[in-house]
Protein backbone atom coordinates (compact mmCIF):
# COMPACT_ATOMS: atom_id res chain seq x y z
CA UNK A 1 0.00 0.00 0.00
CA UNK A 2 1.48 3.41 -0.77
CA UNK A 3 1.33 5.77 1.60
CA UNK A 4 1.80 9.63 0.70
CA UNK A 5 4.56 11.14 2.23
CA UNK A 6 3.42 14.94 2.47
CA UNK A 7 0.34 13.10 5.01
CA UNK A 8 3.06 11.26 7.23
CA UNK A 9 5.79 14.33 7.64
CA UNK A 10 6.09 15.68 10.78
CA UNK A 11 4.50 19.25 10.88
CA UNK A 12 6.56 22.05 12.75
CA UNK A 13 4.59 23.78 15.52
CA UNK A 14 4.72 27.01 14.22
CA UNK A 15 5.78 28.67 11.60
CA UNK A 16 9.66 30.22 13.79
CA UNK A 17 10.84 26.53 13.40
CA UNK A 18 11.64 26.77 10.22
CA UNK A 19 13.35 30.81 10.55
CA UNK A 20 16.63 30.13 8.98
CA UNK A 21 17.89 33.53 9.02
CA UNK A 22 20.59 33.31 11.57
CA UNK A 23 21.83 30.27 9.60
CA UNK A 24 25.33 32.30 8.52
CA UNK A 25 25.49 32.64 12.45
CA UNK A 26 25.08 29.08 12.74
CA UNK A 27 27.32 28.10 9.83
CA UNK A 28 30.36 30.69 11.25
CA UNK A 29 30.32 28.92 14.60
CA UNK A 30 30.07 25.26 13.26
CA UNK A 31 31.79 25.41 9.71
CA UNK A 32 32.32 21.53 10.26
CA UNK A 33 28.57 20.87 10.61
CA UNK A 34 26.91 22.78 8.50
CA UNK A 35 27.93 22.00 4.64
CA UNK A 36 28.37 24.82 2.08
CA UNK A 37 25.94 23.80 0.01
CA UNK A 38 22.40 24.82 1.17
CA UNK A 39 20.18 24.00 -1.57
CA UNK A 40 20.68 20.84 -3.41
CA UNK A 41 19.03 18.06 -6.50
CA UNK A 42 18.12 15.95 -3.35
CA UNK A 43 16.63 18.61 -1.06
CA UNK A 44 14.75 20.25 -4.10
CA UNK A 45 13.28 16.98 -5.30
CA UNK A 46 12.61 16.24 -1.79
CA UNK A 47 10.58 19.83 -1.56
CA UNK A 48 8.77 19.30 -4.86
CA UNK A 49 7.31 16.04 -3.73
CA UNK A 50 5.77 17.34 -0.73
CA UNK A 51 4.83 20.62 -1.52
CA UNK A 52 1.22 19.52 -2.08
CA UNK A 53 -1.03 19.52 1.52
CA UNK A 54 1.00 22.35 2.52
CA UNK A 55 0.47 26.43 2.44
CA UNK A 56 0.06 28.36 -0.59
CA UNK A 57 3.26 30.01 0.60
CA UNK A 58 5.51 27.08 0.80
CA UNK A 59 4.33 25.87 -2.86
CA UNK A 60 5.28 29.47 -4.18
CA UNK A 61 8.60 28.80 -2.49
CA UNK A 62 9.26 25.82 -4.00
CA UNK A 63 7.37 26.50 -7.46
CA UNK A 64 10.30 29.97 -7.58
CA UNK A 65 12.90 27.74 -6.54
CA UNK A 66 12.06 25.12 -9.37
CA UNK A 67 12.41 28.01 -11.62
CA UNK A 68 15.73 29.21 -10.18
CA UNK A 69 17.59 25.59 -10.08
CA UNK A 70 16.14 25.28 -13.67
CA UNK A 71 17.99 28.87 -15.11
CA UNK A 72 21.16 27.98 -12.75
CA UNK A 73 21.19 24.34 -14.57
CA UNK A 74 20.66 26.61 -17.93
CA UNK A 75 23.44 28.15 -17.30
CA UNK A 76 25.67 25.63 -16.12
CA UNK A 77 25.11 23.74 -19.45
CA UNK A 78 25.61 27.16 -22.14
CA UNK A 79 29.03 27.99 -20.03
CA UNK A 80 30.02 24.14 -20.36
CA UNK A 81 29.30 24.97 -24.05
CA UNK A 82 31.27 28.03 -24.49
CA UNK A 83 34.22 26.23 -22.39
CA UNK A 84 34.58 23.69 -24.80
CA UNK A 85 34.42 26.41 -27.81
CA UNK A 86 36.76 28.32 -25.86
CA UNK A 87 39.31 24.79 -25.55
CA UNK A 88 38.70 24.51 -29.50
CA UNK A 89 39.79 27.92 -30.22
CA UNK A 90 42.51 28.14 -28.66
CA UNK A 91 43.88 24.97 -29.83
CA UNK A 92 43.10 26.40 -33.75
CA UNK A 93 44.82 29.14 -32.56
CA UNK A 94 48.27 27.76 -31.67
CA UNK A 95 48.21 25.66 -34.50
CA UNK A 96 47.29 28.19 -37.06
CA UNK A 97 49.98 30.23 -34.88
CA UNK A 98 52.57 27.98 -35.92
CA UNK A 99 52.31 27.25 -39.43
CA UNK A 100 51.73 31.10 -39.49
CA UNK A 101 55.24 31.61 -37.36
CA UNK A 102 56.96 28.79 -39.68
CA UNK A 103 55.82 30.39 -43.03
CA UNK A 104 57.10 33.76 -41.99
CA UNK A 105 60.29 32.33 -41.44
CA UNK A 106 60.70 31.41 -44.57
CA UNK A 107 59.08 34.32 -46.65
CA UNK A 108 58.36 37.77 -44.25
CA UNK A 109 56.95 39.74 -47.51
CA UNK A 110 54.09 38.19 -47.68
CA UNK A 111 51.69 39.86 -45.09
CA UNK A 112 48.18 38.23 -46.15
CA UNK A 113 49.15 34.89 -44.87
CA UNK A 114 48.27 35.80 -41.33
CA UNK A 115 44.68 36.75 -41.98
CA UNK A 116 43.68 33.78 -40.49
CA UNK A 117 45.89 34.18 -37.44
CA UNK A 118 44.66 37.25 -36.75
CA UNK A 119 40.88 36.68 -37.03
CA UNK A 120 41.98 33.34 -34.68
CA UNK A 121 43.10 35.52 -32.37
CA UNK A 122 39.90 38.23 -32.30
CA UNK A 123 37.83 34.99 -31.99
CA UNK A 124 39.65 33.65 -28.89
CA UNK A 125 39.42 37.47 -27.47
CA UNK A 126 35.59 37.51 -27.51
CA UNK A 127 35.09 33.75 -26.53
CA UNK A 128 37.22 34.48 -23.40
CA UNK A 129 34.99 37.63 -22.84
CA UNK A 130 31.72 35.64 -22.83
CA UNK A 131 32.86 33.08 -20.74
CA UNK A 132 33.79 35.70 -18.12
CA UNK A 133 30.59 37.23 -18.47
CA UNK A 134 28.60 34.28 -17.79
CA UNK A 135 30.96 32.63 -14.92
CA UNK A 136 30.29 36.11 -12.43
CA UNK A 137 26.62 35.56 -13.74
CA UNK A 138 26.18 32.16 -12.50
CA UNK A 139 28.00 33.35 -9.62
CA UNK A 140 25.44 35.82 -8.65
CA UNK A 141 22.82 33.59 -9.66
CA UNK A 142 23.98 31.11 -7.02
CA UNK A 143 24.77 33.38 -4.24
CA UNK A 144 21.47 34.65 -4.55
CA UNK A 145 19.97 30.98 -4.72
CA UNK A 146 21.87 30.23 -1.52
CA UNK A 147 20.48 33.22 0.75
CA UNK A 148 17.05 32.14 0.22
CA UNK A 149 15.81 35.02 -2.06
CA UNK A 150 14.31 33.11 -4.74
CA UNK A 151 11.90 35.69 -5.99
CA UNK A 152 14.37 38.28 -6.93
CA UNK A 153 16.04 36.62 -9.86
CA UNK A 154 17.56 40.03 -11.33
CA UNK A 155 20.11 41.55 -9.59
CA UNK A 156 19.17 45.26 -8.03
CA UNK A 157 21.07 48.07 -8.85
CA UNK A 158 24.27 48.55 -6.57
CA UNK A 159 23.74 51.50 -5.31
CA UNK A 160 20.40 49.92 -2.82
CA UNK A 161 22.09 46.85 -2.22
CA UNK A 162 25.02 49.25 0.07
CA UNK A 163 24.86 49.54 3.72
CA UNK A 164 25.07 53.12 5.15
CA UNK A 165 27.94 53.92 7.16
CA UNK A 166 26.09 53.13 10.30
CA UNK A 167 25.06 49.88 9.14
CA UNK A 168 28.54 48.60 8.29
CA UNK A 169 30.04 49.72 11.37
CA UNK A 170 26.74 48.06 13.26
CA UNK A 171 27.78 45.01 11.38
CA UNK A 172 31.46 44.87 11.66
CA UNK A 173 31.06 45.66 15.40
CA UNK A 174 28.58 42.19 15.33
CA UNK A 175 31.15 40.59 13.39
CA UNK A 176 33.74 40.92 15.65
CA UNK A 177 31.71 40.05 18.79
CA UNK A 178 31.44 36.64 17.16
CA UNK A 179 35.10 36.76 16.54
CA UNK A 180 35.92 37.72 20.13
CA UNK A 181 33.73 34.35 21.18
CA UNK A 182 36.41 31.88 19.46
CA UNK A 183 39.22 33.78 20.19
CA UNK A 184 40.14 32.68 23.68
CA UNK A 185 43.38 31.53 25.64
CA UNK A 186 44.02 27.59 25.44
CA UNK A 187 45.22 26.30 29.13
CA UNK A 188 49.02 26.70 28.85
CA UNK A 189 49.42 24.77 32.38
CA UNK A 190 51.58 22.11 31.52
CA UNK A 191 53.18 23.98 28.81
CA UNK A 192 56.72 25.98 28.83
CA UNK A 193 57.03 29.65 28.88
CA UNK A 194 59.03 28.95 25.30
CA UNK A 195 56.11 26.82 24.01
CA UNK A 196 54.02 29.13 21.17
CA UNK A 197 50.49 27.98 22.14
CA UNK A 198 50.95 28.76 25.99
CA UNK A 199 52.42 30.12 28.50
CA UNK A 200 54.08 32.88 27.08
CA UNK A 201 54.98 35.77 30.01
CA UNK A 202 52.67 38.79 30.41
CA UNK A 203 55.79 41.01 29.70
CA UNK A 204 55.88 40.26 26.04
CA UNK A 205 52.37 41.59 25.59
CA UNK A 206 52.80 45.10 27.10
CA UNK A 207 54.59 46.69 24.01
CA UNK A 208 55.35 45.50 20.53
CA UNK A 209 57.27 42.24 19.98
CA UNK A 210 61.13 42.54 19.85
CA UNK A 211 63.83 39.74 19.25
CA UNK A 212 65.58 38.44 22.12
CA UNK A 213 69.14 38.79 20.75
CA UNK A 214 70.27 36.98 23.87
CA UNK A 215 68.50 34.03 23.68
CA UNK A 216 67.46 34.06 26.98
CA UNK A 217 64.27 32.77 27.82
CA UNK A 218 61.61 34.67 29.25
CA UNK A 219 60.96 35.36 32.78
CA UNK A 220 58.33 33.63 34.63
CA UNK A 221 58.77 35.49 38.02
CA UNK A 222 59.36 38.88 38.49
CA UNK A 223 61.17 39.60 42.05
CA UNK A 224 60.27 43.34 43.58
CA UNK A 225 62.88 44.52 45.24
CA UNK A 226 65.37 43.04 42.29
CA UNK A 227 68.13 43.42 44.84
CA UNK A 228 67.40 43.35 48.90
CA UNK A 229 69.79 45.89 50.39
CA UNK A 230 69.94 46.73 53.44
CA UNK A 231 71.85 49.92 54.77
CA UNK A 232 72.56 52.13 57.88
CA UNK A 233 72.69 48.79 60.51
CA UNK A 234 74.07 48.12 63.85
CA UNK A 235 75.71 45.57 65.41
CA UNK A 236 73.25 43.03 67.55
CA UNK A 237 70.06 44.91 66.03
CA UNK A 238 67.62 42.76 64.14
CA UNK A 239 66.66 44.61 60.73
CA UNK A 240 63.51 42.55 58.44
CA UNK A 241 62.27 43.33 54.66
CA UNK A 242 59.86 42.09 52.57
CA UNK A 243 60.61 40.48 49.19
CA UNK A 244 57.40 40.19 46.50
CA UNK A 245 57.62 37.37 43.76
CA UNK A 246 54.85 38.42 40.78
CA UNK A 247 54.02 35.77 38.38
CA UNK A 248 54.54 37.05 34.89
CA UNK A 249 52.68 34.14 33.01
CA UNK A 250 49.45 33.36 31.84
CA UNK A 251 49.18 30.29 33.67
CA UNK A 252 49.47 29.78 37.71
CA UNK A 253 52.40 28.57 39.13
CA UNK A 254 53.94 26.63 42.16
CA UNK A 255 57.11 28.57 43.58
CA UNK A 256 59.91 27.16 46.02
CA UNK A 257 62.59 29.72 47.53
CA UNK A 258 65.88 28.49 48.86
CA UNK A 259 67.16 30.49 52.01
CA UNK A 260 70.60 31.78 51.98
CA UNK A 261 73.70 30.18 52.80
CA UNK A 262 74.83 33.08 54.93
CA UNK A 263 73.69 33.08 58.73
CA UNK A 264 73.36 36.58 59.02
CA UNK A 265 70.01 35.86 56.50
CA UNK A 266 67.41 33.95 57.36
CA UNK A 267 63.92 34.00 55.48
CA UNK A 268 60.60 33.29 56.95
CA UNK A 269 57.03 31.45 55.45
CA UNK A 270 55.60 33.16 52.21
CA UNK A 271 51.86 34.60 51.97
CA UNK A 272 50.16 33.05 49.07
CA UNK A 273 46.87 34.34 47.40
CA UNK A 274 45.55 31.03 48.01
CA UNK A 275 45.20 27.95 50.51
CA UNK A 276 46.50 25.77 47.91
CA UNK A 277 49.64 27.57 47.33
CA UNK A 278 49.39 28.32 43.96
CA UNK A 279 49.82 31.72 42.41
CA UNK A 280 47.54 32.74 39.59
CA UNK A 281 48.40 35.13 36.71
CA UNK A 282 49.33 38.46 37.88
CA UNK A 283 49.42 37.65 41.47
CA UNK A 284 51.96 37.88 43.89
CA UNK A 285 53.71 36.27 47.17
CA UNK A 286 55.55 38.00 49.80
CA UNK A 287 58.36 36.92 51.98
CA UNK A 288 59.98 37.61 55.12
CA UNK A 289 63.93 38.45 55.14
CA UNK A 290 65.59 39.08 58.08
CA UNK A 291 69.25 40.36 58.50
CA UNK A 292 71.27 39.89 62.00
CA UNK A 293 74.84 41.57 61.72
CA UNK A 294 77.61 40.82 63.83
CA UNK A 295 79.75 43.76 62.74
CA UNK A 296 79.09 45.87 60.47
CA UNK A 297 80.80 45.03 57.29
CA UNK A 298 79.39 44.19 53.87
CA UNK A 299 77.72 41.11 53.68
CA UNK A 300 76.53 39.63 50.02
CA UNK A 301 74.40 36.26 49.60
CA UNK A 302 71.27 35.22 46.96
CA UNK A 303 68.43 33.43 47.09
CA UNK A 304 67.63 30.74 44.49
CA UNK A 305 63.93 31.09 43.42
CA UNK A 306 62.58 27.82 41.73
CA UNK A 307 59.41 27.09 39.30
CA UNK A 308 58.41 24.13 37.10
CA UNK A 309 60.61 25.30 34.92
CA UNK A 310 64.09 24.50 34.22
CA UNK A 311 65.51 28.27 34.88
CA UNK A 312 65.51 29.26 38.36
CA UNK A 313 66.12 32.91 39.39
CA UNK A 314 68.25 34.59 41.67
CA UNK A 315 67.78 37.50 43.70
CA UNK A 316 70.58 39.10 45.18
CA UNK A 317 71.16 39.72 48.82
CA UNK A 318 73.65 43.34 50.17
CA UNK A 319 73.87 44.56 53.46
CA UNK A 320 76.52 47.50 52.83
CA UNK A 321 76.61 50.66 55.15
CA UNK A 322 78.52 54.49 53.83
CA UNK A 323 81.44 53.60 55.19
CA UNK A 324 83.10 57.10 56.97
CA UNK A 325 85.92 58.98 54.94
CA UNK A 326 88.92 60.41 56.49
CA UNK A 327 91.51 63.24 55.69
CA UNK A 328 94.38 61.82 56.81
CA UNK A 329 96.85 61.55 53.56
CA UNK A 330 98.94 58.19 52.90
CA UNK A 331 102.15 60.16 53.64
CA UNK A 332 102.58 61.70 57.31
CA UNK A 333 105.81 63.39 57.26
CA UNK A 334 107.33 64.93 59.64
CA UNK A 335 110.46 66.66 58.30
CA UNK A 336 114.14 67.02 59.28
CA UNK A 337 115.12 66.39 63.54
CA UNK A 338 118.58 66.00 64.89
CA UNK A 339 120.17 62.60 66.07
CA UNK A 340 118.74 62.24 70.03
CA UNK A 341 116.44 65.10 69.80
CA UNK A 342 112.77 65.01 69.81
CA UNK A 343 110.28 66.17 67.01
CA UNK A 344 106.38 66.68 68.22
CA UNK A 345 104.00 67.12 64.84
CA UNK A 346 100.70 67.49 64.44
CA UNK A 347 98.30 66.55 61.38
CA UNK A 348 94.36 67.23 61.40
CA UNK A 349 91.73 64.15 60.35
CA UNK A 350 88.22 64.96 59.62
CA UNK A 351 85.04 62.32 59.00
CA UNK A 352 83.93 63.80 55.65
CA UNK A 353 81.63 60.63 55.38
CA UNK A 354 78.05 59.94 56.08
CA UNK A 355 78.32 57.54 59.17
CA UNK A 356 80.21 57.30 62.65
CA UNK A 357 82.90 54.98 62.87
CA UNK A 358 85.23 54.04 65.16
CA UNK A 359 89.11 53.86 64.29
CA UNK A 360 92.65 52.25 65.62
CA UNK A 361 96.03 52.81 64.90
CA UNK A 362 98.45 50.03 65.16
CA UNK A 363 101.85 48.84 63.21
CA UNK A 364 101.20 46.97 60.54
CA UNK A 365 103.88 44.43 61.55
CA UNK A 366 101.59 43.88 64.79
CA UNK A 367 98.23 43.15 62.98
CA UNK A 368 96.53 41.62 63.15
CA UNK A 369 95.87 42.37 66.51
CA UNK A 370 95.35 39.65 69.18
CA UNK A 371 93.22 42.27 71.89
CA UNK A 372 91.93 45.63 70.91
CA UNK A 373 90.92 46.22 74.03
CA UNK A 374 94.21 46.77 75.36
CA UNK A 375 95.30 49.44 72.76
CA UNK A 376 92.79 51.81 75.04
CA UNK A 377 94.99 51.48 77.91
CA UNK A 378 97.98 52.97 75.81
CA UNK A 379 98.10 56.65 73.96
CA UNK A 380 100.59 56.04 71.89
CA UNK A 381 101.05 52.96 69.16
CA UNK A 382 105.24 52.77 69.32
CA UNK A 383 107.18 51.63 66.53
CA UNK A 384 110.89 53.03 66.21
CA UNK A 385 111.68 55.63 65.85
CA UNK A 386 107.96 56.77 65.52
CA UNK A 387 105.19 57.12 67.71
CA UNK A 388 101.69 57.55 67.17
CA UNK A 389 98.41 58.90 69.01
CA UNK A 390 95.85 58.08 69.76
CA UNK A 391 95.72 54.71 69.31
CA UNK A 392 91.94 54.57 69.68
CA UNK A 393 89.48 56.84 68.82
CA UNK A 394 85.38 57.39 67.43
CA UNK A 395 84.72 60.19 64.66
CA UNK A 396 80.99 61.32 64.07
CA UNK A 397 80.14 62.75 60.57
CA UNK A 398 82.13 66.14 60.13
CA UNK A 399 83.77 65.53 63.49
CA UNK A 400 87.72 66.44 63.54
CA UNK A 401 90.46 65.50 65.91
CA UNK A 402 93.89 65.47 65.61
CA UNK A 403 97.01 62.96 65.13
CA UNK A 404 99.93 63.35 67.29
CA UNK A 405 103.45 62.14 65.70
CA UNK A 406 106.62 62.24 67.97
CA UNK A 407 109.92 61.73 65.88
CA UNK A 408 113.47 60.73 67.90
CA UNK A 409 115.88 59.70 65.26
CA UNK A 410 118.90 57.88 66.48
CA UNK A 411 120.71 57.89 63.14
CA UNK A 412 121.43 60.34 60.74
CA UNK A 413 119.54 58.49 57.69
CA UNK A 414 115.96 58.47 56.47
CA UNK A 415 113.42 56.51 58.22
CA UNK A 416 110.03 54.84 57.44
CA UNK A 417 107.39 53.12 58.96
CA UNK A 418 104.22 51.57 58.36
CA UNK A 419 100.62 51.69 60.47
CA UNK A 420 97.48 50.02 60.15
CA UNK A 421 94.22 51.93 59.74
CA UNK A 422 91.78 49.70 61.20
CA UNK A 423 87.74 50.55 61.07
CA UNK A 424 84.75 49.32 63.00
CA UNK A 425 83.25 48.22 59.42
CA UNK A 426 86.14 45.72 59.49
CA UNK A 427 87.68 48.00 56.71
CA UNK A 428 91.77 47.96 56.98
CA UNK A 429 93.89 50.58 55.11
CA UNK A 430 97.78 51.01 55.49
CA UNK A 431 99.44 54.52 55.61
CA UNK A 432 103.22 55.58 56.14
CA UNK A 433 105.23 58.35 58.42
CA UNK A 434 108.79 59.44 57.28
CA UNK A 435 111.39 61.46 58.64
CA UNK A 436 114.91 62.24 58.53
CA UNK A 437 117.80 62.34 61.47
CA UNK A 438 120.62 64.58 60.78
CA UNK A 439 123.53 65.84 63.40
CA UNK A 440 124.85 68.94 64.28
CA UNK A 441 127.86 70.35 61.64
CA UNK A 442 129.48 73.74 62.98
CA UNK A 443 132.42 75.35 62.02
CA UNK A 444 134.60 78.34 63.96
CA UNK A 445 135.57 81.20 61.47
CA UNK A 446 137.86 83.78 63.09
CA UNK A 447 140.33 86.17 62.26
CA UNK A 448 143.08 84.85 63.77
CA UNK A 449 144.03 81.30 65.01
CA UNK A 450 145.52 80.74 68.39
CA UNK A 451 147.71 77.76 69.80
CA UNK A 452 148.18 76.70 73.74
CA UNK A 453 151.24 77.88 75.00
CA UNK A 454 154.08 74.93 76.34
CA UNK A 455 152.65 74.12 80.11
CA UNK A 456 149.83 75.81 79.71
CA UNK A 457 146.40 73.76 80.73
CA UNK A 458 144.10 73.12 77.77
CA UNK A 459 141.35 70.30 76.44
CA UNK A 460 143.57 68.00 74.26
CA UNK A 461 140.92 67.11 72.18
CA UNK A 462 140.17 70.82 70.99
CA UNK A 463 139.98 72.10 67.94
CA UNK A 464 140.11 75.93 68.53
CA UNK A 465 140.84 78.15 71.37
CA UNK A 466 139.70 81.55 72.40
CA UNK A 467 142.54 83.51 75.08
CA UNK A 468 141.94 86.71 76.93
CA UNK A 469 144.41 89.09 77.69
CA UNK A 470 145.50 89.99 81.38
CA UNK A 471 143.14 92.04 83.01
CA UNK A 472 142.02 94.19 86.12
CA UNK A 473 139.08 92.69 88.46
CA UNK A 474 135.30 93.49 87.29
CA UNK A 475 137.15 94.68 83.98
CA UNK A 476 135.14 93.59 80.86
CA UNK A 477 137.33 92.22 77.41
CA UNK A 478 135.33 91.61 74.04
CA UNK A 479 136.24 88.77 71.48
CA UNK A 480 133.47 88.27 68.97
CA UNK A 481 133.41 84.26 67.04
CA UNK A 482 131.95 83.17 63.92
CA UNK A 483 130.42 80.04 63.90
CA UNK A 484 128.98 78.64 60.33
CA UNK A 485 126.44 75.84 60.01
CA UNK A 486 127.75 73.28 57.46
CA UNK A 487 124.47 70.96 57.55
Amino acid sequence: MYVDPSTSAHRPASGKTQDISNFHVLKSVFPDIYSNEIIGENLLSNLVKTKNGRDGFHCRYVEELQQAFFEYNQSMKETEKLKSHLIQARAQAAAKEKHAFERMTENLGDISEYQDLFIGFIYFYFCHLILNYCLINMEHGAATLGSGNVAQTKPRPKWKDELSATDQVEGMREIQKLKDRQNFLRNPRFLSPTAEQGGVSLIQRRGPSKTNLSGDPPPIFIAKPSVVTFTGYKVGHIYETTLELRNVTSSSRHIRVLPPNSPHFSIGLGRFPSEEGTIAPGMSCKYSLRFIPDSLEDYKDFLVVETQAEQVLLVPIEAQRPPPILTLPKVLDCGYCLVGGLKYVEFLCQNVGQSSGTFCIIPKSQWPFSNLRSLSRTYFSEQPPFAVGPSLFQLEPGDTTVIEVVFSPTTAQKSRQTYTFVCDNCQVKDFSIEGEGQLVALQLVSEEKETPEAGEIHDVTAEHYVRFDVCNPHSVQHKRLVIRNNV
